[in-house]
């Protein structure tokens, strides 16, 4: 199974024979295919575009003898790839992404093509932002909903983590295909920008939000290419932004075709609507039989020049007529339609209103308006005269009985059309004329008044001027008939006012007639000082003017049916007098203050009660009152609408201020005698003066050193009394020079270049003129003072001091002999603690020394068991530099390489080391100690934490004790861990072990050899472990396969095992090699860089096998400072030693033709990093040439 184009590999060769296809109707394009999601073939019809062609893939080398090309039903020939065409935004779009926002800004791109997408390529976004972490960025198909992901949360390591630190700034191409765009931007820091280029579109990361969308570009594939696309960029963390410049997208489609309209569709059928029981119904509308339209369009339809739809209209079953026509129109491009068909028309039906015969006449009553129409009426068989009307029509009828008043029906209100009323008595059977009318009220609407009989029935007929129709409101308004008035109403009763609460009158009052004064129909009406009739009850005037007030009956239908007038009665107001108030009151004070509210006299009102006064009003003459002048406050005693005031006058006469004692002091300078703040003095009344001045009085005048300075103010009150206020200084000189430091080196080598350091380091300055002297001393050597002392004219002086040290001899110097021993790595640094004996050395002043070189700065396995000459260069404090020669003799170490550590399983107790000056890496592991039970180990490891697949092989150099050597990979130390393992005796034999239960039992077995095997290898992918043996580390063979499900971490590694708990096993394994997996992640570093950084670099030698010339590639060491490259045997016997500094070329070129054939090891050092081995095999034809 497959999608057309795949390979078609065969069993015997595994290699490509041909390739799947749909057959010849595939071979028309190069687009999508029926299967897959983009079409490859093998030639791709020998286009360029070498992602689409299967044989720069299959075939690079262009055999071609194993391709079965008869398969190809395309022929020679099959299609290339397709051109697509670029849709672009403006081009500077310019649009922020705002920070911290996931919807994000957007931009769409409106295709106006019409097709259908068959590849979207490539999409190109223009963008500067810090921290693509931050930033998620998507294709959406509008009309679909369809989006696609170009990038998500860059490189983000947890579900939560703010992802990739570096920046964007420029044009980024996201395709199916192309360079990953996390690889470009992993590692990179806050100052880092991502290269613009073209990268594979992705939507993978750890990081949860937003959620991953899985779609590809591919699922663009068979939408509409024409309508809107839009690019959404969106941020998720704080504190970054960036902007959108533009983008563009780049698709493939396919056109689109139309069919060929050969004239207008047929039209709808129609069944017009009837009266079915006072009911229009009945009415349809039915699209045409069969298929009006051809393949391809779809059958429109218009209602009354509305606009086109393809839903088929309702039929409208009272109205409005309809007007429909049909046309066709293109699926594929709706600008492209067939000719309209002619128009059908809908007829709907109509039923007689519900009162349309006098038979079926509808009541009516008093104050009602009814709604109707006379629409669809009918003409009224039998003898209805024209009443009040030219002629009788078809209309409605209404119906009321008379009650002996006079009624009112009318159309005025609203009315469609020109109405007319007829209203007739004596039944439908004999009708006779009571009134009519046509236009009475404007908009030829119609209104008639009448009075009844009592009792009779009234039939009213509403209809139109010429038979017209329409709606109409009808209002029936009624009105009832009057009483006979016998005589004069009852008159009104009066309580007339006096003064009361608040000296107001009151208490004044009218209340109408008891009883009912006026018959039925009839209301009582009041006139007060003949202005006219009301019915409302007069107010009686309090204060006045007086009332005369008379009644009357007055007809309620008939206003001017009125009863006789009864005799008239009038009011009597009471009077009020102002309140009584003493004699204003007066007093003289000194100061405007002093001018305080008075308390006002009690005043009754005319009702005995006390008036609360309003005020006071001040008033100030002048104004404001600031010095002197009157005051006055006035009262205003009011009670309803009388009122009087009373007054109280204050006249203000000011008096003198004093001021303090006037104020001195002494300074030794000019400059210090500054003007004093002059003290606050108050005027008699206490307000603030601010006083004039100062005038300034220097004696002598300038004042340069000594003398006095006078400071004088003037202080002034409104009245002008005047006082003044003086400050005096006395001026001396008693201030030493001010002189300032500057800095001196900490070393001179004579007392004369120290001192003529301080005095040019010294500045001075003195507050008068005159001469400074400047003299310098020093004491001491090694600790010597400098003073320099600065005399001013006034012989005052001061000092500075400096500290320095006055050397020129340099230290005498003891150098170490020490043995040093070389780390894991197979180097060792050399450090001052190793080759300076800094107690036993001595220098002519104290303090310390220090070590500036140290030459040669670090030994190596090339050095080993040799003792070394070592140059120390030593500086004293003040730079006086000697040397010396240490004898550093060098050994070797047992410290693990970096990455490598050791610990005992059980009760196995032991040590692990590592000599690095073996070829290939030693190790050396030693264990006592022994458990019988299966269900743990105790065993001493030396093992790595590796997470993920990996190979682990060894070869066991030796074995001593009687013991077990071997590999292991186990999820922990504990001595019931779960684990694989393969061990040796070093005879015909290897063990093979694994626990898959923690603390359970392991299973162990046993395997014959027909040889020793030294080499063990354990290789897991996944949950498979796989265990193989070699004689040679050339020649594998299978030692068993085991199925375990164990940690993605486990510790790796080789350990020995004791066959007692009194026998130490001792095993030595060489050309140790882990591949694959990955450390376990270290915990978060300060600057976000991880140990990444010092992993292996990997290095490769090809060809491999060789005839003898080899290229080593050393790319992943370039421009490291010193790299060792070394040839050994199998033996370990050292064959080529080269030693490459500041590594500048990524290849290093060796010629093996002279060996014999064999395998051989290439090991790579370099500081600061494990060990790299890698084996190559020779065969050159012969031994050597």
């Amino acid at each position: 199974p497959g999608s057309s184009g795949s390979p078609i590999f065969s069993d015997a060769t595994k290699r490509a024979m041909g390739f799947l296809s749909g057959g010849g109707a595939a071979c028309g394009n190069d687009l999508s295919d029926w299967y897959g999601s983009i079409s490859y073939s093998w030639n791709n019809n020998s286009a360029s575009d070498s992602r689409r062609r299967l044989r720069d893939h299959l075939d690079p080398g262009n055999v071609a003898n194993f391709v079965d090309g008869s398969a190809n039903p395309c022929g020679p020939t099959p299609p290339g790839p397709c051109t697509g065409t670029t849709y672009s935004s403006a081009a500077n779009l310019n649009l922020a992404i705002p920070d911290n926002t996931p919807a994000g800004v957007s931009s769409t791109i409106t295709v106006a093509t019409s097709g259908t997408v068959t590849e979207l390529k490539c999409v190109s976004v223009n963008l500067a932002h810090t921290w693509t972490g931050d930033l998620v960025a998507t294709l959406t198909h509008v009309s679909s909903g369809t989006s696609v992901q170009l990038f998500r949360r860059l490189n983000a390591t947890t579900p939560t983590a703010v992802g990739e630190s570096s920046n964007l700034s420029g044009a980024y191409t996201f395709c199916a295909t192309g360079a990953s765009f996390a690889v470009a931007g992993n590692g990179g820091l806050t100052d880092y920008t991502i290269p613009p280029g073209t990268y594979a579109q992705s939507s993978v990361s750890v990081q949860l939000t937003p959620p991953q969308n899985a779609n590809t570009f591919a699922n663009f594939v068979g939408l509409a290419l024409n309508g809107q696309w839009r690019l959404t960029v969106s941020d998720y963390s704080a504190d970054d932004i960036g902007t959108l410049s533009s983008w563009s997208f780049e698709a493939c489609s396919s056109g689109s075709t139309c069919p060929t309209f050969s004239g207008a569709p047929a039209n709808v059928t129609v069944v017009n609507s009837t009266c079915n029981s006072g009911t229009v119904s009945g009415g349809s509308i039915t699209a045409p039989a069969g298929t009006p339209c051809p393949a391809g369009s779809t059958l429109q339809y218009n209602v009354n020049d509305t606009g086109w739809t393809t839903t088929l209209p309702g039929y409208n079953q009272t109205g409005p007529v309809q007007n429909i026509k049909t046309r066709c129109s293109c699926d594929s491009d709706p600008n492209m339609v067939s000719t309209e068909s002619s128009i059908v028309t809908t007829i709907p039906g109509s039923c007689a209103p519900a009162n349309d015969l006098c038979a079926n006449a509808t009541p009516i009553g008093c104050g009602t308006t009814i709604s109707s129409s006379n629409i669809n009426a009918t003409a009224e068989p039998g003898s209805f005269l024209p009443c009040g009307v030219v002629q009788t029509t078809a209309g409605v009828w209404y119906t009321f009985t008379g009650t002996g008043g006079s009624v009112t029906l009318s159309t005025c209100s609203a009315a469609s059309f020109d109405t007319k009323i007829s209203v007739y008595t004596g039944g439908c059977t004999s009708p006779s004329c009571v009134a009519g009318n046509d236009d009475a009220c404007p908009g030829a609407r119609s209104s008639i008044t009448f009075t009844t009989t009592n009792g009779t029935v009234y039939l009213v007929l509403i209809h139109g001027f010429g038979g017209a129709t329409g709606t109409f409101d009808l209002t029936l308004s009624c009105t009832a008939p009057c009483p006979t008035f016998s005589g004069a109403p009852a008159n009104v009763s009066i309580e007339d006012s006096s003064c009361g609460s608040g000296c107001t009158l009151t208490g004044g009052s009218i209340t109408a007639p008891a009883g009912t004064p006026c018959p039925a129909g009839s209301t009582l009406q009041y006139n007060v000082n003949n202005i006219g009739w009301t019915t409302t009850l007069p107010d009686y005037n309090q204060a006045g003017p007086v009332q005369t007030i008379r009644t009357r009956c007055s007809c309620n239908t008939d206003a001017n049916n009125v009863s006789a007038e009864s005799n008239p009665v009038s009011t009597m107001p009471g009077t009020l007098a102002n309140p009584v108030v003493p004699v204003n009151g007066s007093a003289i004070v000194a100061c405007p203050a002093l001018a305080t509210q008075p308390t006002p006299p009690t005043v009754t009102a005319c009702n005995g009660s006390v008036i609360t006064p309003s005020g006071p009003s001040i008033v100030n003459t002048p104004n404001p009152l600031t010095c002197e002048g009157t005051r006055t406050y006035t009262w205003t005693y009011a009670c309803g609408s009388t009122s009087s005031t009373w007054s109280f006058v204050y006249t203000i006469e000011r008096n003198p201020f004093t001021v303090p004692t006037n104020g001195a002091a002494t300074v030794n300078n000019p400059a210090l005698a500054t003007q004093p703040v002059p003290p606050m003095v108050s005027s008699a009344c206490g307000e603030t003066l601010t006083p004039s001045g100062p005038i300034v009085t220097n004696s002598p005048d300038p004042v340069t050193c000594t003398g006095t300075r006078t400071y004088t103010w003037t202080y002034t009150d409104c009245e002008n009394n005047m006082a003044t206020w003086s400050f005096v200084y006395t001026i001396i000189d008693n201030t030493p020079p001010t002189v300032t430091a500057g800095s001196i080196a900490a070393c001179y080598p004579t007392v004369a270049a120290a001192q003529a350091a301080a005095l040019a380091a010294t500045s001075a300055t003195d507050n008068c003129s005159g001469t400074l002297t400047e003299t310098v001393a020093t004491t001491g050597t090694c600790s010597a003072v400098v003073t320099v002392t600065t005399t001013d004219a006034n012989s005052n002086a001061a000092s500075v001091t400096y500290n320095t040290r006055i050397d020129n001899t340099p230290p005498t110097l003891v150098c170490k002999n020490s043995t040093v021993f070389l780390g894991g790595n197979g180097s060792y640094t050399l450090t001052q603690a190793d080759v300076f004996n800094a107690g036993a050395s001595s220098d002519n002043c104290p303090g310390t020394l220090t070590v500036t070189n140290i030459l040669p700065a670090t030994v190596n396995c090339s050095q080993l068991n040799q003792t070394i000459p070592v140059t120390v260069t030593v500086q004293d404090g003040c730079g006086n530099v000697a040397t010396c020669t240490a004898q550093i003799t060098v050994q070797v170490g047992t410290a693990l390489p970096s990455g490598w550590s050791t610990g005992n399983t059980g009760t196995g107790s032991g040590s692990a080391g590592y000599n690095p000056c073996v070829p290939g890496g030693q190790f050396t592991v030693a264990s006592t100690g022994f458990i019988s039970s299966l269900t743990g180990e105790a065993i001493q490891e030396a093992y790595q934490n590796i997470c993920g697949n990996t190979t682990i092989t060894v070869r066991v150099a030796g074995l001593t004790g009687g013991g077990w050597a071997g590999i292991t990979l186990r999820e922990s130390l504990a001595s019931g861990s779960k684990m694989v393992a393969l061990k040796t005796q070093l005879t015909n034999s290897v063990r093979r072990e694994h626990r898959s239960v923690t603390n359970g039992l392991k299973t162990t077995q046993t395997l014959p050899l027909p040889q020793i095997a030294e080499w063990l290898r354990i290789q897991r992918s996944g949950n498979i472990f796989t265990f193989s043996v070699s004689p040679n580390g050339i020649n594998w063979s299978p030692a068993g396969t085991v199925t375990l499900a164990l940690n993605n971490c486990l510790l790796v590694g080789l350990f020995a095992e004791s066959i007692n708990v009194n026998t130490t096993t001792t095993a030595v394994f060489g050309n140790v090699t882990i591949s694959g997996g990955v450390a376990p992640l270290a915990g978060d570093t300060s600057n976000g860089v991880d140990e990444a950084t010092h992993q292996q670099p990997e290095f490769s030698v090809y060809p491999n096998p060789t005839t003898g010339v080899v290229t080593v590639d050393l790319s992943g060491y370039a421009f490291r400072e010193t790299v060792r490259l070394q040839v050994f045997n199998t033996n370990g016997q050292p064959i080529h030693n080269l030693e490459l500094n500041n590594l500048e070329t990524a290849t290093q070129r060796l010629d093996l033709s002279t060996l014999p054939n064999g395998v051989y090891l290439i090991r790579i050092q370099s500081d600061g990093l494990p060990d790299a081995i890698s084996r190559v095999v020779l065969h050159s034809g012969g031994y050597g040439k």
